[in-house]
């Protein structure tokens, strides 16, 4: 008998053997590697969740703040429509006819109101500062309520945004110091 007919039985039982550890080899890796995958997906889980969470409650500060910036929005429009709707009954007839506007003053407005100097505008040849400017008491005052709305109108703006900046900041304090 030849060495090879001896020794096959050996060689085969020794690839059983190969054969039977690398796939208990395989099957321990590929459940390891299962685990952390599982592992890896939780965790991914957990901070979509988190993060869901968080962003719902930055919503809800959000949400908050539009409603209340809106009623407070609502209020002053309001409020300004009803002066202006008053102005004839405080700055009458009576009043706007005792009353002349110098263009002056006209100019003076405008300028303030636009944010332009007035010192690059002119008059039209033979007009003064001091000449009648034709707008009535009452436009002036109407004029001054709307603006006056229009300015607390962005100064409530600006206090809205203050405030929800506050809250988005305070949230996030905490949000950070429960992740710690």
């Amino acid at each position: 008998m030849s060495i090879l007919s001896k020794a096959w039985p050996y060689i085969a039982a020794a690839a059983i053997v190969v054969a039977l550890l690398w796939g208990a080899y395989h099957k321990g890796y590929q459940a390891a590697h299962d685990a952390d995958l599982a592992a890896s997906q939780a965790a991914i889980l957990a901070a979509v969740a988190k993060a869901q969470a968080q962003q719902a409650a930055a919503d809800a500060i959000t949400q908050d703040v539009a409603v209340k910036a809106a009623e407070a929005q609502v209020k002053i429009v309001t409020v300004t429509q009803n002066l202006i709707e008053k102005v004839p009954v405080y700055v009458t007839k009576k009043s706007d006819d005792r009353c002349t506007i110098p263009r002056g003053f006209v100019r003076m407005h405008d300028a303030a109101a636009s944010g332009i100097d007035l010192s690059g505008i002119s008059l039209a040849a033979g007009e003064s500062d001091d000449d009648p400017s034709g707008t009535a008491l009452s436009a002036v005052a109407a004029t001054v309520a709307s603006n006056y709305g229009l300015a607390l109108g962005t100064r409530q703006q600006l206090i809205d945004l203050q405030g929800w900046v506050r809250s988005q900041q305070a949230l996030a304090a905490k949000q950070a110091a429960v992740s710690k």
